[in-house]
């Protein structure tokens, strides 16, 4: 009995973590978001001045405006479609990533139970939430990820592209098949895949923080509400973790590709995602446009300065 309970165990943990990249994916199809996302990471674009507050320690800051009122200002200058820049290369993107990720799954997964097969119930169940299941199940999932980020990764460059046209005003990357020959006559076979390195460093490692989460979660926890809660709770702060290399990933992506957003004087030739790295870290900004409020114009020192320095000329 202990056994079966063991194994049930196993598969609920798998069932929950098998779901994250359909969570994760239907939460950036709230594309206004994503939008204010890519702009604010990638570019540090803000067209709405910040102003002086404080955080919640009483030190000055210059606070920049929520993702609401950051949304509603693109909706006054471009309609209601402008807060939609992008939908057509973000919805072949999840979609892609999507069926890529089931199918590399269930042929892993499939392969895996014609190989259990062979073996006896007793030593299937003995194995069950073990140490090696645990790390068998995250060599898949990296795989599987792996898989699916490389495929879909030239509809995400266009989908940033699209995106941060907005900055500018261009219409370079109109649509799907405009924006594939202009990233082919611009970048060559390589544009397609700008900014990987960061997003394959960046969502693996994501993926190894989450899975071994859920795995001490399932193992250590015996309430139902932590085993249903705790998955959550871990991949939004492994998320937080791992989100550095979403704003080099995107800022790699729009890079000297001729956008205004993506070249001097708004940001720097990069000659590699360690150097773009680098420079934002410098900056204090590896976590820029991440939050729905409560968003700083920088972080560190410098913030301070910046706003005692606007408090004197408000004075």
């Amino acid at each position: 009995m202990a056994d079966a309970g063991r194994g049930d165990s196993r598969v609920s943990w798998s069932s929950v973590y098998s779901r994250q990249p359909k969570l994760i994916a239907a939460e950036d199809s709230f594309i206004p978001h994503q939008f204010q996302k890519v702009i604010s990471s990638a570019v540090g674009h803000e067209p709405i001045e910040p102003k002086l507050s404080k955080n919640w320690l009483g030190t000055p800051v210059l606070m920049l405006p929520s993702i609401f009122r950051y949304i509603r200002y693109v909706k006054r200058q471009e309609g209601f479609t402008g807060c939609y820049r992008g939908l057509s290369g973000n919805i072949a993107t999840h979609v892609v990533r999507n069926f890529t990720y089931d199918y590399v799954e269930r042929w892993l997964y499939a392969t895996d139970e014609d190989e259990e097969g062979l073996n006896d119930d007793h030593d299937d169940k003995k194995k069950a939430g073990s140490q090696n299941e645990m790390t068998k199940n995250l060599m898949k999932q990296v795989c599987v990820h792996g898989v699916s980020i490389v495929v879909s990764q030239p509809f995400h460059v266009i989908t940033c592209r699209m995106m941060v046209q907005f900055v500018g005003q261009e219409t370079k990357y109109s649509g799907l098949l405009a924006s594939v020959r202009e990233i082919y006559n611009t970048d060559g076979i390589l544009g397609f895949f700008a900014g990987l390195v960061p997003k394959l460093i960046g969502d693996i490692s994501l993926v190894a923080l989450t899975h071994y989460a859920n795995y001490l979660i399932w193992r250590l926890a015996s309430d139902p509400n932590v085993r249903t809660i705790g998955p959550y709770i871990a991949s939004m702060v492994c998320s937080s973790i791992m989100y550095p290399f979403t704003i080099v990933s995107n800022c790699m992506a729009v890079n000297d590709c001729g956008l205004a957003g993506g070249m001097p004087p708004r940001m720097p030739v990069y000659t590699n995602w360690i150097h773009c790295y680098s420079h934002i870290r410098s900056l204090g900004q590896l976590n820029r446009g991440g939050s729905l409020g409560g968003r700083y114009y920088v972080y560190g020192p410098s913030a301070i300065s910046l706003a005692s320095s606007q408090k004197k000329r408000l004075d």
